[in-house]
């Protein structure tokens, strides 16, 4: 089974035994070890969304010995929010705003989430910087301190927080390439500093955590956001690369950030990563523009 964004996460740099969130659109924080059949966010439906507001991803191209083959990665549809009205933004921190680093852990971060349908709960996806992501109600203020991981510290510099809408299933909400607003947004602030940065945002949300039995991969998924949307900014398209520890890789371009579902996995580490890529196909160097989540595989571990 795939667990939701709101089940217990991992710190993602333990990439030999544990997860590396999108984030996603989303889009925790000091987290207890993962349930053994855990991996963050249902599954897309395949049939939920309509198929022509994106474009199909490009053929894949996979490099692995024999003795190891690498995932596939099957795309599905996306998962679109259910009208332009669904926008979120961040009321504080303000692009630049500059945060005392002997307030910044308790510092509280409010949402702005319009265009809820009548009678829908959804909730928020946080990251901050390269922590895993944490589910909140956009209704209420989160202390940035309570982003963070538990090894990390908040530093003087530059920070990135990364927000997106979950459906109640915990699925991430994506927006059409048309809308000018949706369901994610990005926010740049410093710690003792003014100075930040601009450009392109990628999250990668899933999957994350450790796969126990061979039950726990036959929904797996993955899920990234990208803010703003793949051909609306200097990012027009995106290198998803899946490397394992056996010497197995799959490259695949990508014109939109569509769900993918996972298969072939064996027993081993894999990290999945997506690298942003500009107009002249080369990646972009700004920060933020690659993100990536590692997982480890055990399909021999008791069901």
């Amino acid at each position: 089974m795939i667990g939701r964004l709101d089940a217990p996460l991992r710190r993602t740099r333990y990439a030999s035994s544990l997860i590396s969130v999108i984030s996603v659109l989303a889009f925790g924080c000091g987290p207890a070890p993962a349930p053994a059949s855990q991996a963050p966010l249902a599954p897309p439906v395949a049939s939920a969304a309509p198929t022509s507001a994106a474009p199909s991803a490009l053929p894949s191209v996979s490099v692995a010995p024999p003795s190891a083959p690498p995932p596939v990665l099957t795309a599905l549809e996306p998962h679109f929010a259910p009208s332009a009205d669904l926008n979120l933004e961040f009321e504080f921190p303000v692009l630049g705003q500059l945060i005392p680093s002997a307030k910044a852990a308790k510092y509280k971060i409010h949402l702005q989430l319009d265009g809820q349908p009548k009678g829908k709960r959804y909730r928020v996806a946080l990251r901050l910087d390269d922590n895993q992501p944490h589910v909140v109600d956009p209704k209420s203020p989160i202390e940035l301190g309570k982003l963070l991981d538990a090894d990390m510290e908040l530093t003087a510099g530059e920070h990135v927080l990364f927000g997106i809408v979950l459906d109640e299933a915990g699925e991430p909400w994506m927006s059409k390439p048309e809308w000018s607003r949706g369901p994610s947004a990005i926010v740049r602030f410093g710690i003792d500093s003014r100075e930040v940065t601009a450009g392109p945002l990628v999250r990668v949300l899933s999957p994350r955590g450790t796969f126990n039995g061979d039950a726990s991969v036959k929904d797996a998924r993955m899920l990234f956001s990208v803010y703003p949307p793949l051909g609306r900014g200097p990012a027009a398209a995106a290198r998803i690369v899946v490397s394992g520890e056996h010497g197995e890789k799959l490259e695949q371009l990508v014109k939109d950030a569509r769900p993918f579902a996972i298969s072939g996995l064996q027993n081993g580490d894999y990290r999945f990563e997506v690298q942003l890529l500009g107009s002249d196909g080369k990646p972009l160097d700004t920060r933020g523009a690659v993100d990536s989540q590692t997982i480890t595989v055990n399909l021999d571990a008791p069901k």
